[in-house]
């Protein structure tokens, strides 16, 4: 696998980390301290971008509706379910949620849209 095979997930992954870093400042009113915590913004997005590849590589997906419609099911089954329970579990609310991972739907569907425009 050649380098023009791959170059799309570290770019996809460092625009989502910058959206990312972005909207914990400007809308959860959070700041990100330390090279640590952005290295592991960083991956975790590299991770998630990675993911999105490997679905669509795997289902051919030749159209941007496709590559959103994977974009959102992936946040949507993997992201957003999982921390639901978690969020239902510690009686955390609902606002909350939206606040954290509202971000990380724009940024799945920003990551679906340079995977698709690179490859």
């Amino acid at each position: 696998m050649g380098l023009s095979e791959w170059y799309h997930l570290p770019v996809a992954a460092l625009i989502n980390s910058l959206f990312y870093l972005f909207w914990q400042k400007s809308i959860a009113q959070k700041r990100i301290y330390g090279f640590k915590t952005i290295g592991l913004i960083f991956l975790g997005s590299l991770f998630n971008a990675w993911g999105l590849d490997v679905i669509q590589r795997l289902l051919d997906i030749f159209t941007l509706v496709q590559m959103m419609k994977i974009s959102l099911g992936c946040w949507l089954m993997i992201a957003a379910a999982t921390s639901a329970k978690h969020y239902a579990v510690n009686g955390w609310s609902k606002k909350n949620f939206w606040i954290d991972y509202g971000g990380d739907l724009i940024g799945f569907m920003i990551m679906g849209l340079i995977i698709y425009a690179l490859t």
